[in-house]
């Protein structure tokens, strides 16, 4: 599992948002995708001071496959959770490779013992390699204490110019659906399209209104290409949310439902919370449908069916 600077930097701003502190999980051991120098500029350039300081030159990746894979060497899994204000991380796994120390299927039920047990969860492409993603996505969130917040990424389909090959394809509405009918109280959705060869990215946030019936019925089509399309969502509970409750696609929902549902976005709407990702491409090079905002690198908001200015964040 490897965690790229994407997240990372997603985790910092979340951290900005509101202090981290805790116990972190994640889903199989994580290889970081920035190296130590790398990661105290993110800080640095994002405004956070690190808990317990910057990172020492030595808190290099010596346990992960995939870390020999780059051409440079990454900063540790902890070390980093360490500077975010986590006081542990713990990772779990089908079994104790790579040293994780919480063992179970995320095909089967958690384990009651440890319910509720986790501040942060962070998974990087576990859920679109599980055989049964509800279940999966459940009890990844069953794993939250009450306040407790999620970071999930995953590959939305195969790439013929990526080497990954996902067990299933995961939608973002399948996920934003998801969150918004178990009431959490905050949900963000991007979708990322990576160029080759320099790997950035055209990142693009879900806008809250679009999943509305006030657009095209709330029904919000998915970004398509051939390049390396991914999804991340943020994502953050408080005690009256749940992880029991399965929505219904737009298309099929009743009024009752859509009622249910809207209410959450509007929720969503109201936080008014600033994006945690944005694009590293000046300019992107395919089309992506009504209902998705462009985060530019100057994080203004863009809506690229129209190329319509939204907002200037910050």
């Amino acid at each position: 599992m490897g965690i790229g600077g994407l997240t990372m930097e997603g985790l910092i701003r979340e951290a900005m948002h509101r202090p981290f502190s805790g116990t972190a999980y994640t889903l199989g051991r994580a290889t970081m995708g920035l190296p130590v120098e790398e990661t105290n500029a993110r800080f640095r350039q994002i405004g956070l001071t690190p808990v317990g300081g910057f990172a020492r030159a030595d808190q290099v990746d010596t346990i992960t496959t995939a870390s020999s894979e780059f051409g440079f060497q990454p900063i540790r899994d902890t070390e980093f959770f360490r500077m975010l204000g986590f006081d542990e991380l713990k990772v779990i796994d089908i079994s104790d490779y790579e040293g994780a120390e919480i063992i179970f299927d995320l095909n089967k039920e958690v384990p009651q013992h440890l319910a509720g047990t986790c501040d942060l969860l962070v998974d990087a492409s576990t859920l679109d390699n599980v055989f049964d993603p509800v279940t999966a996505l459940r009890n990844a969130t069953k794993l939250l204490k009450p306040t407790g917040r999620i970071c999930l990424s995953a590959q939305t389909t195969y790439c013929p110019h990526w080497g990954g090959i996902p067990y299933l394809n995961i939608a973002p509405m399948w996920l934003y659906d998801w969150f918004t009918i178990n009431r959490f109280i905050d949900c963000q959705v991007y979708v990322s399209v990576w160029t080759l060869p320099q790997w950035t990215q055209s990142t693009y946030m879900l806008d809250h209104k679009y999943a509305t019936r006030e657009h095209d019925g709330g029904i919000v089509k998915p970004v398509a290409s051939e390049l390396l399309v991914t999804v991340s969502v943020f994502a953050e509970r408080d005690a009256n949310s749940t992880c029991d409750r399965i929505p219904t696609q737009h298309a099929y929902r009743s009024a009752a439902e859509w009622r249910d549902f809207e209410s959450a976005v509007r929720a969503f709407i109201a936080r008014r919370r600033e994006p945690h990702q944005r694009s590293s491409e000046a300019t992107a090079h395919h089309v992506v449908p009504a209902g998705w905002l462009r985060v530019l690198p100057n994080w203004a908001l863009e809506e690229p069916a129209t190329g319509r200015m939204v907002r200037k964040v910050g």
